[in-house]
């Protein structure tokens, strides 16, 4: 029997996905405790198990006779959560579905929520919100905790113990708020509307609307739950960057009452529903046993294969230095826009670039200076300025990663323009600050030798890293580095650099490593493979006797790195012994509005307010570029791989420089 146990679990998820008729007589016939006994049979691989968890998860949906049968088994189920697993993708099906389980078997149920507190059941959702590495899985445990937070309807009907409990669970889910994951945050946000409704103010306010009452009791020196929950949400709907969440966030503070929802529970049964994707997305055994296997589009297939020959043929033909000896060829120069471009990025296998300017848009020019079809992104929102901008898979569908001196970060879809995912990077600058990290003031910067140099708006930097999917991020107003992990969609945790005039430039490679641009002119280095906190690498810099910030870093060899200041200095630091040598460069007395160095033709290129300089990375003065036509350079950035320039104006103009003679072969 127990050979056919995941076929016959399975055949079960399949009708109970498109039909609950049948959990009425399931629940008579007692053919729950064979899904009971599957479940809890540590021998049954993780997917059968999860399929087992599905099947009860339908059988008490909306039906409190089978919430009360099931009620015996709600222990074991919450043992389940100390599976021991080496990777999260092994159980996290088999947590999701525990999750949800418990989230309908107490749904709509005050006599299972009461027995659930003394199982400790939210307590465990609590923990498994706040650390598991799964943003489903995350969702779940908040899913869950907002159908215990709705199982009453008033009051009056809770014990003292539910009413701690439900404190202490609005108290983590405010906590929550600024995870990474959009769908973790919108069902946090409805779980908190229900503890609105739950537990109210002591004082009433007229439960209609409640946009106001924080103003009324922030003074306070000891606020309310409720006032604490009220705050979080108003912060949601003035800083969150997806407009789901901001739209949510305020139909919650003007209309308390009004019931909020989302669709998440019926996204998560809808996977049941469609062929083959039940035995992918939980990993069970049956596809292997069935010998099934996913088919790729046909069409689909020959475009992933070009996508690879092409991005091969570029990455083993890179530009050598001297290709850039007569880098003085436009491509095009036209005025393009009103707004001057603030970032700029040359595609690095597609002949496009995409343009930040600064009204918030995105906009999108071949390299003859066409705009492409779709060509202009509506980014961030009013007041936001775009600091930062890179491709995420840019060698199979491009994602543009996007960074707001609102330390939001946003990714969308570069071929629909839909935003695939968002949150805030830096979060403890919208609420009462990390406990370890304090913020510096933009208005007095760290007093310099150099006084020269300028004071400018906080900038948000990010470093985007292909072969790990994580997140590097800081502003030069703060100092340290958080790190995201984009596929867990969570701060693994943050670096602290030390009281160094803030962060302008960051660096990452596929090892771990990553280094950090100060605004006193030194560099940091961490190493991030620890799990849970970074090492840093780099013994204490020495002191400088003439420094400014740094701008850009490249790494240089296999133990440096190479710095541009905003003064034009170029120092190369050693990562083992923490030395720093500056090469005999002269140094400019026009302030560096901007600088970029190639990845593989080893030149750097200075914008002044008259030039464009290029130089080796040794120092070397290759030529530079004069013209009085030209307005002053707001962004520049070289293409990875090529010889191509692209240097946008604060007139609204932008260039493409190129060091072949005939710009028709780019």
């Amino acid at each position: 029997c127990d050979d056919f146990r995941p076929y016959l679990v399975f055949i079960w998820a399949e009708i109970l996905a498109v039909d609950r008729a049948c959990q009425i007589d399931i629940i008579r016939e007692k053919g729950h405790e064979y899904f009971i006994s599957t479940l809890t049979d540590i021998r049954s691989s993780n997917g059968v198990r999860a399929l087992a968890a599905f099947n009860l998860t339908c059988l008490v949906d909306n039906y409190t006779k089978g919430q009360d049968e099931l009620l015996p088994i709600m222990p074991r189920v919450l043992d389940i959560f100390n599976t021991p697993t080496t990777y999260y993708h092994e159980t996290s099906a088999l947590f999701l579905w525990s999750t949800l389980f418990l989230g309908q078997a107490w749904h709509l149920n005050a006599h299972v929520c009461d027995k659930a507190v003394l199982f400790r059941a939210p307590d465990t959702l609590q923990s498994l919100l706040t650390t598991h590495d799964s943003p489903e899985v995350r969702a779940a445990c908040a899913y869950a905790l907002g159908t215990y937070l709705s199982s009453s309807t008033s009051v009056n009907e809770l014990s003292d113990l539910r009413i701690e409990k439900s404190k202490e669970a609005a108290t983590v889910l405010i906590r929550c708020l600024h995870d990474g994951s959009p769908l973790v945050r919108q069902e946090v946000l409805v779980a908190l509307h229900h503890f609105l409704n739950l537990l109210p103010q002591t004082t009433p306010v007229g439960a209609i609307n409640i946009a106001n009452s924080v103003n009324r009791t922030g003074s306070s020196l000891c606020k309310t739950v409720f006032d604490k929950v009220t705050e979080a949400i108003q912060n949601v709907a003035s800083s969150d960057p997806s407009h789901e969440m901001v739209q949510l966030a305020e139909t919650i503070l003007q209309h308390l009452q009004k019931s909020v929802s989302t669709k998440f529970f019926q996204w998560c049964c809808s996977r049941f529903r469609v062929s083959n994707t039940i035995t992918r997305d939980l990993g069970s055994g049956i596809a292997q046993q069935h010998g099934a296997s996913y088919s790729e589009d046909e069409d689909d297939c020959f475009a992933r294969s070009g996508r690879y020959w092409r991005n091969h043929c570029i990455r083993s033909n890179p530009s050598p230095l001297a290709d850039f000896q007569h880098m003085r060829e436009t491509i095009f120069n036209n005025r393009i826009s009103n707004a001057a471009p603030l970032v700029l990025r040359l595609h690095p296998y597609e002949n496009y670039l995409t343009v930040a300017n600064s009204h918030g848009n995105l906009n999108f020019y071949d390299f003859d200076g066409t705009p492409r079809s779709n060509s202009t992104l509506k980014v961030g929102s009013i007041g936001s300025t775009i600091n930062t901008l890179d491709y995420i898979n840019a060698h199979d569908r491009t994602l543009i990663c996007v960074g707001t001196d609102t330390s939001a970060i946003r990714i969308f879809d570069e071929s629909t323009h839909r935003l695939i995912s968002s949150w805030i990077a830096l979060y403890d600058q919208h609420t009462h600050g990390h406990p370890s990290h304090h913020h510096r003031s933009t208005t007095n910067p760290p007093a310099t030798p150099n006084t020269n140099i300028s004071v400018s708006q906080a900038k948000f930097v990010i470093d985007w890293n292909q072969q790990l999917c994580r997140i590097y991020a800081s502003s030069s107003n703060i100092d340290y580095i958080s790190l995201w992990d984009v596929e867990r969609e969570r701060c693994l945790y943050t670096m602290d650099t030390g009281p160094s005039g803030g962060i302008y430039c960051l660096i990452s490679d596929s090892n771990g490593y990553c280094a950090a641009g100060m605004g006193d002119g030194t560099v940091r280095c961490f190493d991030t493979r620890s799990r849970d906190n970074a090492i840093a690498i780099m013994p204490s810099p020495t002191q400088l006797n003439r420094h400014s910030p740094i701008v850009t870093l490249k790494a240089d060899t296999h133990d440096g790195l190479l710095s541009i200041s905003n003064m034009g200095q170029l120092r190369r630091w050693n990562l083992r012994t923490g030395i720093s040598a500056e090469l005999p460069v002269p140094q400019t007395s026009q302030h560096i509005s901007a600088a970029d160095i190639h990845s593989t033709g080893n030149v750097v290129t200075l914008a002044t307010s008259n030039a464009l300089q290029f130089k080796t990375c040794f120092g070397d003065l290759l030529f530079d570029i004069k013209n009085s036509k030209f307005a002053q350079v707001s962004c520049l950035s070289f293409h990875q791989y090529r010889q191509l320039l692209g240097v946008g104006f604060k007139d609204g103009s932008l260039s493409i420089f190129t060091g072949k003679t005939n710009s028709s072969a780019v």
